[in-house]
């Protein structure tokens, strides 16, 4: 019998994305720790922070 395979990508919720970049910016967090409780890369919270920072310079 084969394995089922996991997807390549994985793809998270607009609020999962935004409570973990949220979560990633409190005093005494890091990503590292965050990315670490989510079960995601650290390098992910890093790409999610750099897209809602574009999204925010475009929006003044």
């Amino acid at each position: 019998m084969a394995k089922k395979r996991k997807n390549k990508y994985n793809h998270y919720t607009e609020d999962f994305r935004r409570e973990a970049v949220r979560r990633s910016e409190d005093p005494g967090t890091s990503a590292v720790e965050v990315a670490r409780e989510l079960g995601i890369h650290p390098g992910q919270i890093y790409n999610w922070r750099r897209q809602y920072k574009r999204l925010s310079d475009k929006q003044f």
